[in-house]
């Protein structure tokens, strides 16, 4: 599966081959797979491409911004825990 233009972009302006904190890494690995899942990923894209200089955090700031609380659209809790029983 190819990586669609929003993944490649976050790829190449935060993933630089240099060790990340457990916090960095858990907000890059989030930031990569979230917007999908929330169904915000174009959103995403546009605020990357108007702010190519802004931060890890700059940018789950944004998808905060815009995103409603809760899970994603059609996940469940059960699908939660189902996920931790793995």
């Amino acid at each position: 599966m190819e990586e669609s233009e929003y993944v490649s972009l976050v790829r190449k302006l935060f993933d630089h081959g240099q060790e990340m904190s457990y916090e960095e890494e858990n907000t890059f690995l989030f930031l990569l797979n979230g917007p999908e899942q929330y169904e915000n990923e174009p959103e995403m894209l546009e605020y990357l491409k108007e702010n190519p200089a802004c931060s890890m955090n700059d940018l789950f700031g944004y998808w905060a911004s815009i995103t409603p609380p809760g899970l994603p659209p059609g996940m469940t809790e059960e699908d939660l825990l189902d996920d931790e029983e793995d």
